[in-house]
């Protein structure tokens, strides 16, 4: 019911809301939550991963890219229309097909961490398939996915999102404040920050532009925004991300995608170029760039952190566990969410999260503008 997805908010004296940020006055207050408390605290068939369930969500969406795909090729190509008219539609259909198939993801990225079924045979096999079709290096990626798991938030083992320091920047000229946790008082409170290092409006939005476009076969192609290694190792069996008993996985990976990459080399050879970009390509780039950068910045608040806890639970089941740990947490006072929208909230954080101390136990570091 979506009052029971969207439970009243609390209280602005309980959690800070709405703003994104942590404002000085909040304390944060004692709890004795664990772990196993927040799991007891979730319906146990939240757990279930069904093959048949997961199954059906796949085979959805892949009928549905078949009758795109049916559509296209029978009816638009040989629809007699202005150019304007035509590059409209193309582009209508080309969103759609883009948005079914970051269904196809969801249900491959539960492959890689064991939410598709409890077998993992299967779960790697169908992942491997599904992930390569995508020109995505299955076992790569949920390798060293996995350690982004293991080591989330943490400044220099996570794979992912790995912050800059203060001392890769250049000192700035004027001061704004920040909000940090001070970590002996446990409670926020607000600092003096040289703010030279914030990005400049024009910077931002050229920065997300090029994050949303080309974003993601950057990250796979220079480990862009994760640990620093000095070299290109995602792709390479060697790589110091893998251990050497995992090699023949990421060569396995490796292969997947160059044989998808030749299957589409034989399909510019016998058709062209431009047909494979205008039935694959845009699609591919729609849904790994538009609808996956969307989804990540929107899940941050809803079920994203349910999935980081329990990645194991499935993508039907996850809202429904979301629910019932927001209750828990609201019961808490623990509750911490951001109303805005998510173009801004992507705008906020590429311009002004921007690094990290070099030194110290701060837990928490946001740059906090305030007038």
């Amino acid at each position: 019911m979506p009052s029971k997805r969207n439970p009243s908010p609390p209280k602005p004296d309980t959690a800070p809301t709405g703003t994104g940020i942590v404002p000085p006055s909040y304390h944060l207050p004692p709890s004795s939550l664990t772990l196993s408390r927040i799991k007891a605290a979730i319906p146990a068939h939240c757990f279930n991963r069904s093959v048949v369930i997961s199954t059906q969500y796949l085979l959805q969406d892949v009928v549905i890219l078949t009758a795109l795909y049916w559509v296209a090729s029978q009816v638009l190509e040989n629809w007699e229309a202005p150019w304007m008219a035509q590059w409209a539609v193309w582009s209508v259909w080309q969103a759609v097909g883009g948005a079914v198939g970051f269904g196809v993801w969801i249900t491959s990225w539960g492959m890689r961490h064991g939410a598709y079924s409890a077998y993992p045979l299967l779960n790697h096999t169908v992942g491997l398939i599904f992930h390569s079709l995508l020109l995505v290096p299955y076992f790569s990626w949920q390798l060293s996915h996995a350690k982004h798991h293991h080591y989330t938030g943490h400044h220099a083992f996570d794979e992912a999102f790995v912050p800059r320091t203060r001392s890769s920047y250049l000192p700035g000229t004027t001061v704004k404040d920040k909000v940090v946790l001070d970590k002996e008082e446990n409670r926020s409170k607000v600092e003096r920050v040289d703010t030279g290092c914030w990005a400049s409006p024009l910077e931002s939005v050229i920065g997300l532009l090029i994050m949303w476009i080309v974003g993601f076969p950057y990250y796979l192609a220079v480990h862009a925004q994760g640990r620093d290694y000095g070299k290109y190792v995602c792709y390479l069996p060697k790589s110091p991300i893998y251990l050497p008993r995992q090699r023949p996985l990421i060569f396995l990976s490796d292969i997947g995608v160059l044989a998808v990459l030749a299957g589409l080399g034989y399909w510019a050879h016998i058709s062209s170029f431009a047909v494979v970009v205008k039935y694959y390509g845009v699609l591919n780039w729609v849904f790994h760039h538009m609808w996956v950068y969307y989804e990540r910045v929107r899940r941050a608040t809803d079920t994203h952190v349910v999935h980081h806890l329990f990645p194991t639970i499935p993508h039907y089941h996850a809202m429904e566990a979301t629910y019932h740990v927001r209750k828990l947490l609201e019961s808490e006072g623990l509750y911490v969410h951001d109303d805005s929208n998510v173009v801004h909230s992507a705008y906020k954080a590429f311009r002004e999260c921007r690094f990290i101390e070099d030194e110290g136990e701060l837990e928490t570091i946001r740059a906090a503008k305030t007038e």
